[in-house]
């Protein structure tokens, strides 16, 4: 079982938690710390449409952006440490503090709160804030992690304040629960206020059931917050391996049932409260580690597009994080998008494309509207520790609802 196990928890770290260290001392002495330092730049330029908001200011919802006119320029810098496991136990800690040096707005007032350029998108309440910090516990069977986490899931793509349950004592079947209690972002290129949904928290559990191990996989969930959302899902993922290519794909579905505090995502929808619902589906084909090429398809509800589901973010958009989505605002989306990886030596490349047809609705009155959007992101290792980052962002053919904008960020990182 800790052989199967190790592939999701990661090889390395079965095979310390099975023969973890016997004293304290030498698991903190064969611990991993790691660090960098970022001169981190941003650029926003709208061409057509009015400054937009994604997410609800007054809600402090982690995936909150803001996307008008700014540009600025600052630094920051991350520290973490992961001790190596005493017996079946082990704890990281990490931080991450910014500097604002230039703000091209100085006196812009960001719906998120603070004054200047740099708060569009570094809004926590301080200068310094925990990054991913925990204690698991791991057994080869059963992983459970307790604090500051980042939770693998199609839903979430944010730290997470909770408790995070693994069990795969069935050699087919991958039991999963989790709690959170609040939830944010803090990485080099944003931090947030962390956010409390609701007084109880949210919750998460599901199973998946390796068919033909990881050849073919199903997985059902269910994912609420009672007074905002009760959402259930399911997914299948494949895999063919041939010479040494990988050939893969899957679908999902997910279904949010909105309830009385349901979220309003955004003030353009006219049916906030109905359910909403999301279809999605990816093939690829690729060489580990060298190259993928994907292809894939996304709908979101009539009404009021996927809901409460996205409330912690989502994996599922190909597009940026940050950036102009017309999957986060609008309704009744059908995205089509095509996306290229490559990874030569220190260099790693990603274009993606996709083309979305959605209804704006403004008013009472519903607009059949499309657009465009193009992601780029290089990463380019000019020493082991030393690495340029640039992402391009650009959204155009249409502006109801979201911008048509430019969007140019990145900077020098130094790891260590």
């Amino acid at each position: 079982m800790k052989k199967i196990f190790s592939i999701i928890c990661s090889l390395a770290l079965s095979v310390q938690a099975s023969f973890g260290f016997e004293s304290i001392d030498e698991a903190l002495k064969n611990g991993v710390s790691k660090g960098d330092v970022i001169l981190y730049g941003n650029y926003v330029g709208l061409q057509r449409g009015d400054a937009t908001t994604i997410g609800n200011e007054s809600l402090e919802l982690a995936h909150y952006a803001y996307l008008g006119n700014l540009g600025y320029l600052m630094g920051n810098v991350g520290l973490s440490y992961t001790s190596g496991f005493y017996k079946n136990f082990r704890a990281s800690i990490g931080f991450r503090a910014v500097a604002s040096f230039y703000d091209a707005h100085a006196g812009l007032f960001p719906p998120t709160g603070g004054k200047g350029d740099t708060k569009a998108d570094f809004f926590n309440q301080s200068q310094a804030a925990i990054a991913e910090s925990f204690i698991e516990y791991f057994d080869g069977d059963t992983s459970l992690k307790a604090g500051r986490i980042a939770i693998a899931n199609d839903w979430v793509n944010v730290l997470a304040d909770g408790i995070w349950l693994r069990n795969r004592s069935f050699e087919k079947l991958l039991l999963e629960a989790f709690w959170v209690n609040d939830f944010g972002r803090i990485d080099y290129y944003q931090m947030t206020r962390f956010y409390r949904p609701t007084t109880i928290g949210l919750y998460h559990t599901g199973l998946k059931y390796y068919i033909l191990n990881d050849a073919l996989s199903a997985r059902i969930y269910t994912y609420f917050a009672p007074p905002i959302f009760t959402a259930v899902g399911g997914r299948i993922d494949g895999k063919i391996s041939f010479l040494d290519f990988d050939l893969k794909g899957n679908v999902g579905y997910a279904y949010s049932i909105e309830h009385s505090n349901t979220l309003p995502t955004t003030n353009h929808l006219i049916n906030a409260g109905k359910d909403g619902n999301a279809f999605y589906a990816q093939t690829s084909f690729g060489l580990p580690n060298v190259f993928d090429i994907a292809a894939g398809y996304i709908h979101t509800g009539k009404e009021t597009g996927w809901g409460s589901l996205a409330i912690m973010g989502n994996n599922i958009d190909p597009f940026f994080i940050w950036g102009g989505k017309v999957l986060k605002t609008q309704p009744n989306v059908n995205l089509i998008y095509a996306k290229v990886a490559t990874k030569v030596e220190r260099f790693n490349f990603l274009i993606t494309y996709g083309a979305s047809f959605y209804d704006y609705i403004f008013g009472t009155k519903i607009t059949k509207a499309n657009q465009n959007e193009l992601n780029l992101a290089m990463e380019i290792g000019f020493t082991h520790n030393v690495i340029g980052v640039i992402n391009v962002l650009n959204t155009h053919l249409d502006s109801l609802g979201v911008p048509t904008m430019t969007q140019v960020n990145g900077g020098l990182r130094l790891t260590f």
